[in-house]
């Protein structure tokens, strides 16, 4: 892989929208929310809390960035794992996720745009999506046959012919 050259790009989108967001930008993120879980509004050290993508990131398919602040919710541990709960009754939908990005207060939503502004985009349409994962193959080089006397001093070259020497079989 070729970092910044989307030709040469052999990374999935989703490894693509993950990597995207850097731990400095992740870090920014969780301050302009005032380092407090967006679900349950209690304040929590940086590491206790997780940046999650509402439409999954292993979905991504290079058309929509997920990394918008309208797709991501600060969450701490406890909440972000009930977002994934297996059960229905203790799983947090969608649309209910959605819900509290809507009651996201607006400076809080202008600075989390402005953390996202300088990010790598993941559907650049710059480059043709296309040309992306084309691999390109190395040039064949024939072989170069030299000439060389041999090592055992014997003074001739391999090229002159066989002789009768009987020790000779290498």
């Amino acid at each position: 892989m070729v970092p910044n050259n989307p030709f040469f790009d052999d990374r999935s989108d989703s490894e693509r929208t993950r990597q995207a967001l850097t731990p400095a930008k992740i870090k920014k993120i969780k301050e302009a929310t005032g380092n407090k879980c967006e679900m349950c509004r209690k304040k929590y050290p940086l590491h206790n809390l997780k940046v999650h993508h509402i439409v999954p990131v292993h979905t991504a398919s290079g058309q929509k960035d997920l990394n918008t602040q309208s797709n991501l919710l600060v969450l701490c541990s406890i909440c972000h794992d009930n977002v994934h709960a297996v059960k229905p009754r203790n799983a947090i939908t969608k649309s209910r996720q959605k819900e509290f990005i809507k009651k996201r207060p607006e400076k809080v939503k202008k600075d989390i745009q402005d953390i996202l502004r300088n990010r790598q985009k993941i559907n650049d349409n710059s480059t043709n999506s296309q040309m992306r994962g084309v691999k390109i193959a190395s040039p064949n080089f024939d072989q170069i046959r030299i000439d060389t006397p041999d090592i055992f001093g014997s003074g001739r070259s391999k090229k002159k012919g066989k002789t009768k020497d009987p020790w000779d079989f290498f």
